[in-house]
């Protein structure tokens, strides 16, 4: 499944060559039967998502989240904190 960002709509004005699919997009992969694959413009997550027993209700999730290089700088630990704990309020 794919979902447009809010920015798809700068796109209008420029030439396909220019849009850059991955920043305007997010790309989710469902994996039977309980693992989701999301491919954000900057980083990639996994959720796995398991019954909890005797209960209907409720559910596990375990939320990793990869990024494609080491967080050394406060700034970049700010930015990567602000994404996981946007990721996790969708929960």
């Amino acid at each position: 499944m794919t979902v447009m960002r809010k920015s798809i709509e700068s796109l209008g004005n420029k030439y396909e060559a220019e849009w850059g699919f991955i920043k305007h997009t997010t790309i989710t992969y469902q994996l039977f039967p309980n693992t989701i694959f999301t491919m954000q413009s900057d980083h990639g997550e996994t959720w796995c998502i398991f019954p909890v027993d005797n209960r209907v209700d409720q559910c596990m999730i375990y939320f990793d989240c990869y990024v494609p290089e080491p967080v050394t700088t406060d700034k970049a630990k700010k930015y990567r904190d602000k994404n996981i704990d946007l990721a996790l309020r969708t929960c």
